[in-house]
């Protein structure tokens, strides 16, 4: 159970923020990412990536065999969320969706989901 709590603690991280958003909230935090070039899609690519790598290590890098390859368990659990909060924003007054923020979502997935330990 303990493996679960880091994986848990970034997931809460990331409904705030998401929740911040969706109230269309200005703090400094979203200010600062702005002011980085291309910087949301950067925090996508490394919140969605540390997400997936540490729920595939809380999962033992457990794999299903999907469309001819084995897929991590994780990395397909944190894509259908990525995939279904960024569709949801189009539902969403402050949000747009935005096919450039999935796709440094999907990237950072596959990306960490790359690294393992034994």
């Amino acid at each position: 159970m303990k493996k679960f709590l880091f994986p848990l603690t970034v997931f809460l991280c990331i409904l705030v923020a998401i929740v911040l958003a969706d109230i269309g909230s200005k703090n400094f935090i979203f200010k600062f990412i702005k002011s980085i070039p291309h910087g949301d899609k950067f925090f996508h690519l490394l919140l969605y990536g540390i997400l997936a790598f540490s729920l595939n290590f809380a999962l033992n890098f457990r794999t299903i065999y999907l469309i001819r390859y084995n897929i991590q368990l994780g990395a397909i659990i944190v894509f259908f969320f990525a995939f279904l909060e960024e569709m949801s924003q189009y539902f969403i007054p402050y949000r747009s969706f935005d096919l450039y923020d999935l796709l440094a979502d999907v990237v950072g997935v596959i990306v960490f989901s790359m690294i393992r330990f034994k």
